[in-house]
């Protein structure tokens, strides 16, 4: 098998094959080559690994490992439980976009957190980029980008649940 980061795209077509992305999608050659893939990008620029940051399900694995519940013995050390609450709470930044958003998802956050529910005061947008200065996407970058993203997308899913269906769909050019 190849154990290139990406072997499953075939850039003449720029289309995945589905079958080779299912044989390597969680195969140890996947997790060799991302490991060798982030050894190999600059990660002091900011704007390292612009493919590989959408590759969401890859970054978040590592996470999700770790943060596995442990089963706990019970009294009597015959059995053990697992908590079943998750131990991650991942959000989506576009959710921060409206002042409902905002509340909606610290709401979450506090639900999460099992703090008490508090009225944010400040909704103005932070972390906020301006990009008019650039050309819009074309549409045939947009469509490849799409095709690439989809399998990773729906791994995305598998790993976090049915809220992250189709998590961003596709936007029409300007």
């Amino acid at each position: 098998i190849n154990v290139g980061l990406i072997p499953y795209w075939n850039n003449d077509s720029e289309t995945v094959d589905d079958d080779v992305f299912r044989e390597f999608a969680g195969s140890t050659e996947e997790t060799e080559a991302w490991i060798r893939y982030q050894d190999m990008i600059p990660m002091n620029k900011g704007s390292h690994s612009l493919l590989g940051r959408g590759l969401y399900e890859l970054n978040l694995r590592p996470w999700i490992t770790a943060c596995q519940p442990t089963p706990t013995p019970t009294a009597d050390k015959t059995t053990t439980t697992a908590t079943t609450a998750p131990q991650m709470l991942v959000l989506k930044m576009e959710n921060f976009k409206t002042n409902d958003g905002v509340q909606e998802t610290m709401s979450k956050v506090y639900e999460y957190l099992e703090l008490p529910e508090y009225r944010v005061l400040d909704m103005t947008h932070k972390n906020t980029r301006n990009y008019e200065h650039f050309e819009p996407l074309s549409n045939e970058t947009r469509e490849m980008l799409q095709r690439f993203y989809t399998p990773h997308n729906a791994r995305l899913r598998g790993l976090l649940g049915d809220d992250w269906i189709d998590p961003w769909p596709p936007v029409s050019s300007q």
